[in-house]
């Protein structure tokens, strides 16, 4: 752009000298104009007007030669002297305007030396500048408006994939409130909402594969951008942070906040889970005889080398343990799990313990890989084993199996949303069954594909030893049904495999407590437990140790202690975990049981006394949903008997109370034990069915009544449970317990006696050191006195 000097402006201004302008080379107001922008505005207008004035052009823009005037000059009559001086003014803005012109690339005034040209030569050359220009300007505008259209048609055909027009039925309340808060475009899943990000919609365009994933149920969302996923509060907290940010949103840190403690990045290589790996050496260092004996270790016949290859597998010769990686979905190592044999007292194999590095593959599954992100269809199966075949035999599924067979992290269930179909290869018998019920819920029962008990399809790795075809077996599975009507036909190989596999129908079988295996049988899921027993008689040691044993054979336990703190309770249970005293002398074993108690799929409520009943529903139904939680330990009923019920008599409350837990146990098909106090009676008496607190309803429903008995005798207190209801089987009878004050165990009954030195302990100090169910203050003692 041509630059006019202000010399060169105030020289035109105040002189006669001619002005043409020629439309085809040069506007001098606009030049004028254009080269002075940078000016104030009070002086551009200033020129603009006096250009106008003194070049004879209209606003609107008829080109004119005309001789220009100083309209300041009120004198008609031109002197010599004047016209000397208007020349030499002349020379000097020839000049002036001959090195602007060799500095302007894209405009000039007229060559000094030009003739001036005739009237109806500048109108025709003007026309059909015009015309060129018009036409010009009209194909840029078409090639521009139709770039436009383009790019408006992908960003409405993204935009319409985030539609807003979809069913939220079933969505939790504060998911719905932040789609509402932020008028976020979203895409309702199979298990989770998708929805837009706030500061990637400002850079990009919304597209699925970089959009937020927030779960339907609890609301833990997963950011397909940045690889991170968190609580629902975190994710609200940095929209509301990022919307107040006085910078760029482009340049605005997600979840930088030192608050945001909850939140997990997926991209970041776990160095602990490295470095376990590496203590493995890779398969292809094995020679084919060494690869045999490895996999006959573990039970991995029929698996091939380069199978476990592709996955990065390692052995670890000293604990003759497999290492396994655990990969997020894009990749990063997150944790590393070692499989170990684990054999019985006649040394034979009876199947295979794990461990994790850091406990965060618990949150990830085993067995993604590149191949399989174009995929539709997935198997999911319980063990890696079970995975490793199916990666072996089949290329037209991706197939993934489970950190731990009772456990479906919601964290990887936005992974999971771009398959349309999944089949549940847990097994056909009864456990993996009901594992079966409740992941497909979890999934999304339209697209799950299910084996039910008596098809005759186990595992796949048994499959593939028996010389069975796994797309045979594949065919087989079907659809899982989500309709209120059955009938016998639907039921008969569920009846079957219940009376072929008698112990597996039983439940899950105690190991410190072999007496209740001969009349409960086990613990099964959908059932509710009503413990009872005198204040001080030992109910919550009682159940720390009966729940901790299921605990430690896998079975996810959720406690709700509601009459003794979490920190007391958790320590009474470590101390019967390690079975032995922890104190000050030996504080340096501490960590070695912690870390292994750690470990356990064991967890807590918050709640301490008196609570409403919905808080803790929707409390239980969280930990079921995320940590697929098969036990809940409810101490105790009277505590939930709040202010958020209609009735004021307590005895309708107490039924509108146990009415929702024996609704819960069926629902979500876990087995609840709910602990409740007896009516006072003289403690000299045996406590009976009808000595427990409230109506008859708790005991009529329940499933099973078990009594923590006291008697004196003349060596002190004598302690039994009494089973008093049983609807499994029937069977009834006694349980004989013995209070360790060492461990606080309750279960050394029918044990060896110990050494003389530990018979010595008085009584009085076995009633002292015994974990009671009292209370901690006064508030506590009068809700005592309410509820007994």
């Amino acid at each position: 752009m041509m630059k006019i000097s202000s010399l060169v402006f105030s020289r035109l201004l105040h002189t006669d000298l001619p002005l043409i302008v020629r439309h085809t080379k040069v506007k001098l107001y606009s030049t004028l104009y254009i080269g002075i922008g940078y000016k104030s505005i009070a002086f551009r207008n200033l020129l603009q007007y006096t250009c106008r004035r003194a070049s004879g052009i209209s606003d609107r823009g008829n080109e004119q030669i005309v001789s220009g005037k100083d309209t300041q000059d009120k004198s008609k009559d031109t002197t010599n002297d004047g016209s000397e001086n208007s020349s030499e003014i002349v020379e000097n803005v020839k000049d002036d305007i001959a090195q602007a012109t060799k500095r302007s690339k894209t405009t000039k005034l007229l060559p000094e030396k030009t003739a001036l040209p005739d009237e109806s030569i500048i109108n025709s050359e003007t026309t059909k500048t015009k015309k060129a220009r018009t036409s010009k300007k009209s194909a840029a505008d078409t090639i521009v408006s139709i770039e436009e259209e383009k790019k408006e048609k992908k960003v409405r055909k993204k935009k319409e994939s985030l539609t807003d027009n979809e069913d939220l039925s079933g969505i939790d309340t504060n998911v719905k409130n932040l789609l509402e808060t932020h008028k976020l475009r979203r895409i309702a899943g199979h298990t989770c909402v998708i929805i837009n990000c706030l500061k990637c919609s400002v850079i990009m365009k919304p597209v699925v594969s970089d959009a937020i994933y927030v779960n339907k149920t609890t609301g833990y969302f997963s950011c397909f951008t940045c690889k991170k996923h968190g609580p629902l509060t975190s994710l609200q907290e940095n929209f509301e942070t990022l919307i107040k940010t006085k910078g760029a949103k482009k340049n605005f840190v997600c979840f930088n906040d030192k608050d945001t403690n909850n939140i997990y990045d997926w991209s970041i290589h776990n160095e602990q889970a490295e470095e376990a790996l590496s203590k493995g050496q890779p398969m292809k260092k094995f020679k084919i005889e060494e690869f045999k004996q490895i996999v006959e270790i573990l039970g991995f016949e029929n698996i091939q080398k380069s199978t476990l290859e592709k996955q990065n597998i390692t052995y670890d010769k000293e604990r003759h343990g497999l290492l396994i990686p655990f990969l997020s979905p894009d990749g990063v190592l997150m944790d590393c799990k070692c499989l170990t044999p684990y054999f019985d007292e006649d040394g034979e194999f009876n199947g295979l313990s794990y461990s994790f590095t850091n406990g965060s593959g618990q949150s990830s599954l085993f067995g993604w890989r590149k191949e399989d992100e174009e995929k539709k269809q997935l198997i999911l199966t319980k063990t890696e084993k079970d995975a490793l075949v199916l990666q072996q035999t089949t290329s037209d599924y991706a197939v993934l199996s489970l950190p731990r067979e009772s456990n479906l992290p919601q964290e990887v269930l936005p992974y999971l949303e771009k398959f349309e179909s999944i089949i549940l290869w847990f097994g056909d018998d009864i456990h993996s069954w009901e594992y079966t019920i409740k992941f497909a819920r979890k999934l999304g029962e339209n697209r799950c594909l299910v084996f039910r008990p008596g098809d005759e399809c186990s595992t796949p790795h048994e499959i593939l030893k028996n010389n069975l075809s796994i797309s045979h077996t594949l065919s087989k599975a079907k659809p899982m049904k989500n309709d209120h009507l059955t009938s016998f036909e639907d039921l008969r190989s569920e009846v079957k495999a219940q009376i072929a596999q008698q112990e597996l129908v039983s439940g899950v079988q105690w190991r410190r407590f072999g007496q209740f295996n001969n009349i409960l049988k086990g613990l099964r899921p959908g059932e509710l437990t009503v413990m009872s027993g005198r204040t001080g008689s030992g109910k919550t040691t009682f159940m720390s140790e009966y729940s901790l044993d299921l605990c430690m054979q896998g079975v996810s336990t959720l406690w709700g202690s509601f009459e003794v703190n979490n920190t007391r309770l958790a320590k009474t249970m470590l101390i019967q975990y390690a079975k032995k005293k922890l104190s000050p002398e030996n504080l340096n074993e501490f960590d070695q049981f912690a870390d292994e108690f750690q470990k356990l799929p064991m967890h807590f409520m918050t709640f301490f006394g008196q609570n409403e009943i919905k808080k803790v529903i929707d409390t239980m139904a969280h930990a079921v949903y995320i940590h697929d939680t098969q036990h809940i330990i409810v101490d105790n009923l009277q505590f939930m008997m709040g202010s958020d019920m209609d009735v004021s008599d307590k005895f309708s409350k107490q039924n509108l109370v146990y009415a929702a837990f024996r609704r819960f146990a069926s629902e979500h098909n876990v087995h609840l034990t709910l602990v409740i106090h007896p009516r006072k009676e003289n403690e000299d008496t045996e406590l009976t069915t009808a000595s427990i607190f409230g109506s008859a309803k708790a005991t009529q429903e329940a499933d099973n009544v078990i009594l923590l008995q006291t008697t004196k005798t003349k060596r002190g207190g004598k302690k039994y449970i009494e089973v008093t209801k049983n609807r499994f089987d029937g069977e009834l009878g006694n349980i004989s317990l013995k209070f360790d004050p060492e461990d606080l165990t309750l279960s050394n009954a029918g044990k060896k006696e110990k050494k003389s030195s530990e018979k010595q302990i008085s009584d009085k100090k076995t009633e002292y050191e015994d974990f009671s169910d009292e209370y901690e203050d006064e508030e506590e003692e009068k809700q005592k006195e309410f509820i007994m």
